[in-house]
Order: C-alpha cells, then structure tokens, then sequence
C-alpha cells in the first residue's frame, strides 16, 4: 500500500485484522465504510478495539465461572 492510500476498515471485517492493520501503519485511527458502496458508517480507534477486547473477556470469564469445577460431583453445578 502506497503511504498516501487511504487506509479503512470494513463494517464487515473482524477485529483481529483491522488491529493488525492500525499497528503494521502505526495509527491509532480508521474510518469504516460500507463494504457494499464504500459510504462512511463509522470511525473505530485503538480506544473502540480495546473496550471490545475486555468485554470479550469478561464474556468469556462469565461463560468459564457457570462450568462445573474439577471436584464437583455428578448431577450438580458449580464446583
């Protein structure tokens, strides 16, 4: 990519790539447009993918802490 492209995300795009893409170009902001017609729908920072990340884990840390512990007997939930 030239330096003077412009760079973007996608509104359809995973988080993982447009991370890769803001730290490869060493910014800490894209605009998000339209994969269908290239329109403005948004503007995602370092600060947006951050705050997605930590709720991600929380989601994540909420899913672990409902499955059974190693000592929890047969039939029961929680541990």
């Amino acid at each position: 990519m030239s330096p003077n492209q412009l760079r973007v995300a996608y509104a359809d795009e995973y988080l993982d790539s447009v991370a890769d893409r803001l730290s490869e170009a060493n910014i800490a902001h894209l605009p998000v447009v339209s994969p269908d017609d290239h329109t403005l729908v948004g503007y995602l920072g370092w600060k947006d993918l951050m705050r997605a990340n930590t709720r991600l884990n929380e989601e994540e840390s909420n899913r672990i802490s409902f499955l059974p512990g190693k000592d929890a007997k047969p039939g029961r939930a929680g541990g």
